[in-house]
């Protein structure tokens, strides 16, 4: 039974045996030049500076040979510390040239797929820099593209178009990238995914000279095609539009994939049917289905039609998707199902009410449209805004900036205010204090019964106010509190309560001041009689029970 024991070796000890195990591979691969590697190791380590560059160089020298004879796990644990020793004593400018030279070692061969994934992976998360990261990226998108094996991958896809805008690449490096990511995506089954960086690559040539563009008009081309196959891609525009794409009309070996990229861009069934009639064979052999182009081609008429149009009928449906009337809906759920077209059908008249409509193509044409139906808006809210904008222009002049309003210190000193109250309770000098705050406050403020007389300044006026007669009593402390507010009326004559002279009709309130309303404030006598059945002691409960008096006599006798 073998035994594994483990040890704890310095840097120094590890690389050696690294090199032993390299050289031993080697040599039994053929590499008779790989005896001494051990023996140039142990040389350079024995110097008083170790340039640890130099001994990266001599060990990982056989790498490559190593990766294609073995894929155990000796292998990969000294790839592990290859890349440990190289991120830990290495200079960081030697660190990024000897991972991309690493990687590159890996992905040239196809052999032993696992283990160099693996070991792929691990480069790229332990790169540093965005150039060597994109590099580790780029080698393990090959690879893995090569053994059909993509979708080990695509989890780490989802941050692509994070870590390119972070890297800041140069824009060949950003142009190899794109486009091995895309082509990456196709062997992984992602269509849309791949057409999509594939458009983002093209999109990288507008400012270049046309003359410069042959190479790249095949992958328009491709990309073209990829457009029209895609069952569920409607909106073709952001490729057409593009300036190595248009380069394709002259071109005699592209253009046809050019028309057909037109004709699902923005024109009919009617333009589909004549254009493959005369190129059905070119198509064919590029994979292109007749059935599903035909049936993505009406769904996008429909749409032509429904941006047009208002209203359509069954008829006209039927007539410009050459079909039956009784498939006409079914054509138009396609149209809702794709969230091209939002329309009411009425069955009865046959009739198709559009609510909106998605444009196919984004043409001049479409930019006037809309600027003319902006036009017309402005047009007709224009004499809306006449009328009502004076309407409400508040007149009411703005209130005084606080800045502007004099200081509370600036004002001259005033003598303290003294009140003399009479009436019901003379023995108190003041008025109550709920009375006094709720008559300073609020919209009693301006009301002058809390003001001094002007003409005696030295013996203020009294105030005489009487609390309300019975059953008034009652709310009076309520009323004196302040809950409603104590109307005070400053006046030389007793009889007033509450401002209100007997035998004579009250005078106006000032502006602002609310009255208590008095029926409110009556107690309501219902409330306050007793309830007389209530009281009334409960006869039954009163009277003895006869029966429990009998059978108690019974219990005596007995």
């Amino acid at each position: 039974m073998a035994t594994t024991i483990l040890t704890e070796l310095s840097d120094e000890e590890a690389i050696v045996h690294i090199a032993r195990h390299f050289a031993k591979v080697a040599v039994a691969a053929g590499k008779t030049d790989c005896e001494s590697l051990a023996e140039a190791c142990e040389e350079l380590l024995k110097e008083e500076e170790v340039k640890w560059e130099d001994v990266l160089d001599v060990v990982s020298e056989p790498f490559d040979l190593v990766c294609s004879q073995t894929a155990d796990k000796e292998t990969e644990a000294a790839f592990n510390v290859l890349c440990h020793l190289a991120v830990t004593k290495a200079d960081p400018e030697y660190r990024d040239i000897f991972f991309s030279q690493l990687a590159k070692n890996i992905a040239s061969s196809t052999n032993h797929t696992a283990v160099r994934t693996r070991m792929l992976v691990s480069l790229f998360n332990q790169a540093q820099g965005p150039q060597v990261k994109y590099s580790c990226l780029y080698h393990l998108l090959t690879f893995t593209a090569s053994i059909k094996n993509a979708d080990t991958i695509l989890p780490y896809l989802k941050d692509a178009d994070t870590w390119i805008s972070s890297w800041q690449l140069d824009e060949q490096s950003l142009r190899k990238l794109l486009l091995t990511i895309s082509n990456t995506l196709k062997e992984a089954d992602k269509g849309l995914e791949s057409y999509r960086y594939l458009v983002k690559y093209l999109s990288r040539f507008e400012h270049v000279d046309p003359d410069a563009l042959g190479p790249v008009k095949a992958d328009a081309a491709r990309a073209a095609v990829e457009a029209v196959r895609l069952p569920n891609l409607y909106q073709m525009g952001d490729l057409f539009d593009l300036k190595v794409v248009r380069q394709l009309a002259d071109d005699p070996t592209y253009s046809r994939e050019y028309e057909l990229l037109k004709i699902f861009t923005m024109e009919t069934l009617a333009e589909f049917n004549a254009f493959w009639e005369k190129h059905s064979a070119h198509f064919a052999s590029l994979e292109v289905s007749h059935e599903h182009s035909l049936r993505k081609i009406r769904v996008l008429t429909l749409t032509s039609l429904a941006a047009s149009h208002e209203q359509l009928t069954y008829a006209e449906v039927a007539e410009a998707l050459q079909v039956d009337e009784a498939e006409v809906e079914t054509w138009l759920i396609l149209a809702f199902s794709a969230q091209l077209v939002s329309a009411k059908m009425d069955q009865v008249k046959r009739l198709i009410t559009i609510d909106k409509c998605v444009q196919r193509y984004f043409s001049p044409t479409q930019w006037r449209e809309i600027k003319s139906k902006l036009v017309q808006w402005r047009d007709a809210i224009r004499p809306l805004l006449t009328t009502v904008l004076p309407a409400t222009t508040s007149t009411t002049p703005p209130p005084t900036p606080a800045a502007s309003r004099p200081l509370a210190a600036s004002r001259p000193p005033q003598r303290p205010k003294t009140y003399t109250h009479t009436g019901a309770h003379p023995s108190a000098s003041q008025p109550p204090l709920g009375a006094v705050q709720a008559a300073a406050s609020g919209p009693l403020a301006p009301y002058p019964l809390l003001q001094r007389s002007k003409t005696s300044p030295q013996k203020p006026t009294p105030i005489f106010f009487r609390l309300p007669a019975a059953p008034w009593r009652r709310a009076a402390p309520a009323i004196a509190s302040g809950a409603y507010g104590l109307l005070l009326q400053k006046t030389s004559d007793p009889a007033t309560i509450c401002g209100r002279p007997h035998g004579r009709r009250a005078p106006a309130a000032p502006p602002g001041l609310l009255r208590p309303n008095r029926r409110l404030l009556r107690p309501k006598r219902r409330l306050l009689r007793p309830n007389r059945r209530l009281l009334r002691p409960k006869r039954r409960l009163l009277r003895p029970n006869r029966r429990l008096l009998r059978l108690n006599r019974r219990l005596l006798r007995l």
